[in-house]
């Protein structure tokens, strides 16, 4: 605005110029898409940026050549004022190029079209891959004790198993990462080859872990590595290990946890009945890296813990260290572990807090006394 603008309620004229500066959106473009010719993609959906957000019914204008089944094309990012990262999946062909294409009638939130329409290509290579089907859980002995791997454009695969004893099972951290775990000292392993099949060079295994380990009880260790590949997907490398973390036993032990008394009960996951006579040990506090035996269950497959060993929280908020307990069954030589943290207590009452709550003691619920109804005007 130049000076001498003069305003209808004021004689008195600008005499300084005054300016402001602002940017409009700009034309709708694709900023990023992954499966370009110099890096394609192997089985993960093909993915685009959009300069400019689109609402969720301007989707049916991307559209994919040649069309793979079940295509499926979703924004990710739009939370009612449209998405600009647009993921499309489908059952791509490995050594397939494809044409990803926005209609030239394709509108922005600002109304904007895309003049000539907009193409990228995205290239679907054939890359070696493995996966098992699940990488943690508990199988029990009476049924069968097995995994699944899935792979693409391999030809044979290299399988450990790592069977812990109770002691090496001690140095595995709560909720671990099979990924960073070291291997126990007993190892099988087995080299077993596959026939992959149809276009996308796939092939299924079931790995038997009761036949692997010889019936073992415990906690293993699973790792498959891709051994041979196709030929075709030599050039992009070998797939990365894939690895879980698996209990083979049939004791489903169970802990209840409180300040007065903490119990563990030990059911037969076959059946649901008490192990009696089961024996139970854990961390010995007062001689760290100790076994302390701490009894056998009952008839009814329960036994107490004692006082000083139920993990508890602090006035000032802090834990003790979770409690990990061993349960052996002498009749079958079956084990099982059990982890207890003070968590479970429902954490720990605020230092200062006045309710008169012990550390680790939640209101559930509070008696107050009766009083008239409000009236208009009062405050509450």
């Amino acid at each position: 605005v130049t000076p001498g603008l003069r305003s209808e309620d004021g004689p008195l004229p600008l005499d300084t110029p005054w300016s402001m500066s602002f940017r409009t959106h700009g034309p709708q473009k694709i900023d990023a898409m992954n499966c370009a010719p110099e890096a394609p993609c192997g089985l993960e959906p093909v993915t685009l940026k959009l300069h400019n957000p689109i609402e969720d019914d301007q989707l049916r204008k991307i559209s994919v050549t040649p069309k793979p089944r079940y295509l499926e094309v979703t924004s990710v990012d739009n939370w009612g004022e449209g998405g600009q990262q647009i993921l499309i999946e489908g059952q791509f062909v490995p050594d397939t190029t494809y044409t990803v294409r926005l209609a030239p009638d394709l509108k922005d939130i600002y109304g904007q079209t895309v003049p000539g329409g907009l193409s990228r290509t995205a290239v679907i290579a054939p890359r070696a891959t493995i996966a098992l089907s699940a990488r943690s859980g508990t199988l029990p002995v009476q049924q069968r004790q097995m995994i699944g791997l899935e792979s693409r454009h391999v030809r044979s695969v290299h399988v450990r198993v790592g069977v812990y004893t109770d002691d090496e099972f001690r140095a595995v951290p709560l909720a671990p990462e099979p990924n960073t775990l070291a291997f126990p000292a007993r190892v099988i392993e087995r080299t077993i080859p596959l026939t992959p099949s149809g276009k996308a060079n796939w092939s299924d295994l079931v790995l038997d872990l009761k036949e692997l380990t010889g019936d073992a009880r415990g906690a293993v260790l699973v790792e498959v590595c891709a051994g041979e590949l196709s030929p075709r997907a030599r050039q992009y490398g070998a797939p990365p290990p894939v690895r879980g973390l698996f209990r083979l036993t049939d004791l489903g032990p169970i802990a209840v946890v409180s300040l007065p008394a903490s119990r563990v009960q030990v059911l037969r996951l076959s059946s649901g009945t008490a192990v009696p006579g089961a024996r139970i040990s854990g961390d010995d506090p007062k001689t760290p890296g100790q076994r302390r035996e701490l009894g056998v269950t009952d008839k009814d497959g329960l036994l107490t813990l004692p006082a000083e060993l139920a993990p508890t929280p602090a006035a000032d908020g802090s834990t003790s260290s979770p409690l990990r307990l061993t349960v052996r069954d002498p009749d079958t030589d079956d084990r099982a572990y059990l982890d207890i943290a003070s968590g479970f207590l429902g954490g720990p009452a605020k230092a200062d807090d006045k309710t008169g709550l012990r550390p680790g003691e939640h209101l559930l619920a509070q008696l107050v006394s009766e009083r008239g109804v409000y009236r208009p005007g009062e405050l509450v």
